[in-house]
């Protein structure tokens, strides 16, 4: 199923080595409205941006970083209730 095995509890950093090699590697993250229809496998699948207004500049705080952020994101993906996604 392409999951990264996670030892819980007990601080596992080579699952985050793992995680960034499977990345590395070309594999992704998409579709994860579609978790609600188990027992169905969901296909998902995660891309990475470079931010269109450029990385976080010295005078922006956190939180005007984060809204700049979510919005360029909820352009690319605008929010979809969960169940439906494509296909519905």
């Amino acid at each position: 199923m392409g999951q990264i095995p996670i030892e819980r509890g007990a601080g596992d950093p080579r699952a985050l080595e793992r995680a960034v090699a499977a990345l590395r590697a070309g594999h992704a993250i998409e579709g994860t409205t579609d978790f609600v229809r188990f027992p169905k496998r969901p296909r998902i699948s995660i891309s990475f941006l470079t931010p269109a207004a450029g990385q976080p500049r010295p005078d922006e705080d956190p939180a005007e970083l984060a809204a700049r952020l979510l919005g360029e994101i909820r352009a690319l993906a605008p929010p979809v209730a969960a169940g439906r996604g494509i296909g519905t």
